[in-house]
């Protein structure tokens, strides 16, 4: 998210606690609590989030998914709504917020099984927008946050051959990620495998990550693994 160009007022919004200003905004309409969640860091907004009801976001979601940048009169809206919080003049410039990329990163960051039900909801009234954020959601590339454990438990699921295509022309530090996690032997087997596989059509690697994905959040959904694993989150 770009910094510059709007009122210093409006930062006042990152400052209040999630839970407050769930309070202060779940009346609001749905398009005032999208713009809200769009300039809010991506770990503010999913905490907004936990403190909302389920149909609110729902209508969030979707409009938060259109909205590529905040234009001057919308700050203004938001500076007039809440006039008691925020301070300052709005500025006339826009602020470029993302649109279809950070909600997908929000449904990320809600949870498998409520981000299912946001989905189904958003499916059942734009079905095109639902396929493009579900596809946006979780990226093969993201793989490599998951914690090791998780790894290894997703590695004994996935067909090799599966690996061998997913793996071909991806990024070094996942395929390192993959190599660590494996034993000295079926690493050294894969990494010859990848070496000696030829050409390959982008249609066919993106096949292999696609299955690869869905098995990884099936095992995620059973709670066997944890594909969005955050160091606060957790208990040693």
């Amino acid at each position: 998210m770009k910094q510059g160009g709007y009122a210093d007022g409006i930062e006042a919004v990152k400052w209040q606690d999630p839970r407050d200003l769930a309070e202060m905004i779940r009346t609001e309409h749905p398009q005032i609590v999208a713009m809200i969640s769009a300039y809010l860091e991506p770990e503010q907004a999913q905490a907004l989030m936990e403190h909302l009801p389920d149909e609110l976001v729902e209508q969030v979601i979707p409009r938060l998914a259109v909205l590529d940048a905040l234009p001057p009169s919308a700050i203004q809206e938001l500076s007039e709504s809440f006039e008691h919080l925020l301070a300052g003049e709005p500025q006339q410039s826009r602020v470029s917020v993302g649109g279809v990329d950070v909600a997908a990163k929000l449904l990320n960051r809600i949870g498998p099984p409520r981000a299912e039900r946001v989905l189904d909801t958003i499916g059942s009234i734009d079905p095109e927008l639902a396929r493009t954020l579900a596809d946006r959601m979780f990226v093969f590339e993201d793989l490599f946050e998951t914690d090791d454990r998780s790894m290894q438990i997703l590695l004994r699921a996935v067909d090799q051959k599966l690996l061998v295509s997913a793996l071909k022309g991806s990024a070094p530090k996942l395929e390192d990620k993959v190599l660590r996690n494996l034993s000295q032997r079926a690493a050294q087997m894969l990494k010859e495998e990848i070496e000696a596989r030829g050409p390959m059509r982008v249609a066919e690697i993106d096949a292999a990550k696609k299955e690869i994905l869905a098995a990884a959040q099936a095992l995620e959904r059973e709670g066997k693994i944890m594909l969005r694993s955050q160091s606060a989150d957790l208990v040693s």
